[in-house]
């Protein structure tokens, strides 16, 4: 019997796909009619794209937009109400960085204005009360963030310009903290103004529609979220007025050029001067008060 000569196999180049590479090894008898390892390398080429492609989906430069949504969910990261998918996947990114962070003003304003930067919000201020030294010998201030277009920007104002209820600088309320979200083409309601819709209809808010205020209900979420733990939006108890939205055009008295609530207004009227947990003393103009959380 003729000896038989040894089989030599040829490794496939890598990146090969398995309809070729499968032909590559297997031995020649078997090849002698290739649409069989064909087919069968055919059937392993699309196993493998699904993996491949099931892999890219963990990566927010490569997944889909069903993929972006998923991503979002696992990392903890609210997506922009008109936020392109590349922007998106650009904070989806920085992630640790930016949980690494929570708590504090900027993080959290940074996540409000990618939220609501959608061409009608202006502007965000995040205000909050500070001391100096000890219980019995304080300086008292208040600390203003705002990120708009250009970025974000701090001011103290020291003295404090902002007291809201008398015990707003009192020792021990630093968790504190207000909103003023100033948004174009939002109805400042007033009392006695006729709405757009019927009293009580279903899907309508005070003096306007669901549609128009779906953004405040992600804004609380955005503020669970990122918000300091054991802080509160608003003061206690109740949290009235933590959330303001303000119309930036408004420039008639009590306001200045600057709006309502310009970080550099005095301390006093129409600042809170200790009785804005009564409605009544609030500058109505170009402000509206919502519950804080």
């Amino acid at each position: 019997m003729a000896e038989q000569p040894p089989i030599e196999f040829a490794d496939p180049d890598l990146g090969t796909p398995y309809r070729e590479g499968i032909l590559a090894l297997a031995p020649s008898w078997l090849v002698s009619d290739a649409r069989y390892l064909y087919s069968q390398g055919v059937q392993r080429d699309g196993i493998a794209e699904w993996f491949r492609l099931g892999i890219l989906q963990r990566f927010p430069d490569y997944t889909d937009a069903n993929g972006l949504a998923a991503l979002g969910r696992d990392r903890g990261i609210f997506r922009g109400r008109t936020e392109t998918d590349d922007a998106y996947a650009v904070r989806l990114r920085q992630y640790i960085a930016t949980w690494r962070l929570a708590g504090n003003a900027p993080t959290l304003l940074r996540q409000l204005w990618a939220l609501l930067n959608d061409g009608s919000t202006v502007r965000i201020r995040y205000v909050v009360n500070g001391y100096d030294g000890n219980a019995s010998d304080v300086t008292q201030f208040a600390d203003w963030w705002t990120i708009d277009e250009t970025g974000l920007s701090k001011v103290r104002a020291s003295p404090s310009n902002w007291d809201w209820d008398g015990d707003s600088l009192g020792y021990g309320k630093q968790a504190r903290f207000w909103l003023i979200v100033y948004r174009l083409g939002f109805t400042i309601p007033k009392w006695g103004d006729d709405p757009p819709g019927l009293w009580g209809a279903p899907g309508w808010y005070w003096g306007t529609s669901e549609e128009e205020v779906s953004w405040i209900r992600d804004l609380y979420d955005v503020v669970r979220a990122f918000r300091a733990a054991g802080s509160a939006l608003g003061p206690w108890l109740g949290f009235g007025g933590g959330l303001i939205i303000a119309d930036p055009n408004e420039t008639s008295s009590p306001w200045g050029a600057g709006g309502p609530f310009d970080p550099s207004l005095p301390p006093g009227y129409p600042m809170p001067d200790g009785d804005f947990n009564i409605p009544a003393s609030r500058p109505s103009d170009g402000a509206l008060y919502l519950s804080g959380l």
